[in-house]
């Protein structure tokens, strides 16, 4: 038996579409053109600029990369002016500045940089320091700008020669003059005693110490200040030391250690400091501890005038019971008048006179004491013993 033949259809078997996912602009394999062969390299690149065509088409992401645009350069910005506040590029000039505008002037910063207070810094006590105060940047670098003569430690005058110049000129004037710093701030410049000294103030002084040709007094009040003008130069930004010594009790300011200024004799030009002679360094170390002895010897003199003091009020009314007078001065003492003992220390009851037992008892109460018998036949000698008026 034979089957009948079949003819071929007509018709595909699959449609092509005409629209939907066969004309999707995102189906390279559906388009016209030569077809790339899936994973290879044309193909991928084929599919990267197919998608960087749709993205760049697209409002939402375009006004997205605008926003990343402006923020980069917001960024850069940013950073283009925290490089110009960041004084740990700038080497000397920077650290300076930083000094100044942190601490208010730059001979206050030294002071907070210069903990031990000998006038000059290592390296490591500068690397130490700068940690310390938040300060970055190269400090190899910062080292090598500051001690330019290498000789291993470095100075105000290294960093600053005008500041060192004005401030050590004066204070050795003073300490000439005056012999510590403590003293020439009371005498010689504080002379209103306020606590606190202006500008005319600093003019004054320069002319008194013959320094007003050689020293710019309003540079020299800049130089110490540390807070606004208008509030004045204190003590302890005057003179820390002397500021300490103050609080302590020291006012003759016999602690004081051997004053930085008097290293300025050794001092070169160039502001490096020579080797101070083995005799002076002694001398130094003599003066500091022979002021600490002196120091302690006014403590306990002040302290047994104090103790005298006080024993002399209490013989006062011990002694001064003796008579009549030193009575009278002993319940002023004791109550704060004669109305107020008379009330409330003799006459008790009101009745306006007291016994010679009332009188006793009353003594006893106040802590007086001395010839009662004796003072109460004074007192009543015109009243003929009966009894005793305080205004009779």
């Amino acid at each position: 038996m034979t089957l009948p033949a079949i003819s071929p259809p007509t018709t595909p078997l699959v449609s092509t579409p005409k629209s939907g996912l066969g004309l999707s602009a995102s189906a390279p394999l559906l388009r016209d053109g030569p077809q790339r062969k899936k994973g290879s390299a044309a193909h991928r690149r084929e599919q990267r600029a197919q998608f960087l065509e749709r993205q760049t088409g697209n409002k939402v992401i375009q006004a997205r990369r605008d926003m990343a645009k402006l923020h980069k350069e917001l960024m850069k910005d940013s950073r283009a002016a925290d490089d110009v506040e960041f004084w740990g590029a700038k080497g000397k000039e920077g650290f300076a500045r930083y000094l100044t505008k942190t601490y208010g002037s730059l001979l206050a910063g030294w002071r907070v940089v210069d903990t031990d207070g000998n006038g000059k810094l290592s390296f490591s006590e500068l690397c130490a320091a700068c940690r310390r105060m938040g300060y970055h940047g190269n400090f190899k670098k910062l080292w090598i700008d500051l001690d330019a003569d290498a000789s291993g430690f470095i100075s105000l005058a290294e960093i600053d020669p005008e500041v060192h110049r004005y401030v050590s000129t004066y204070k050795m004037a003073l300490k000439e003059k005056y012999g510590d710093m403590l003293t020439a701030w009371k005498q010689g410049i504080d002379t209103n005693k306020t606590g606190r000294i202006e500008e005319r103030e600093i003019v004054e002084s320069l002319k008194e110490l013959g320094l007003d040709k050689e020293l710019d007094a309003k540079k020299l009040f800049k130089m110490f200040i540390t807070g606004p003008k208008g509030l004045g130069l204190s003590l302890a930004e005057f003179d820390p030391v002397a500021w300490t010594c103050y609080c302590s009790g020291d006012h003759k300011g016999l602690t004081l250690k051997a004053n930085k200024a008097s290293r300025e004799a050794f001092l070169k030009d160039d502001g490096a400091e020579e080797e101070r002679p083995q005799e002076v360094r002694d001398n130094e170390q003599h003066r500091r501890q022979s002021g600490l002895l002196e120091f302690r010897k006014a403590l306990n003199e002040e302290g047994r005038k104090e103790q005298k003091a006080a024993q002399a009020k209490v013989n006062v009314s011990r002694v001064g019971i003796s008579d009549v007078e030193g009575f009278k001065k002993a319940l002023v003492l004791r109550c704060g008048s004669l109305m107020q003992a008379w009330k409330k220390s003799l006459d008790i009851d009101g009745n306006g006179k007291i016994t010679f037992g009332e009188f006793c008892i009353a003594l006893q109460r106040l802590g007086l004491f001395g010839d009662i018998k004796g003072l109460w036949k004074q007192l009543t000698a015109s009243e003929e013993g009966k009894g005793f008026f305080l205004f009779s």
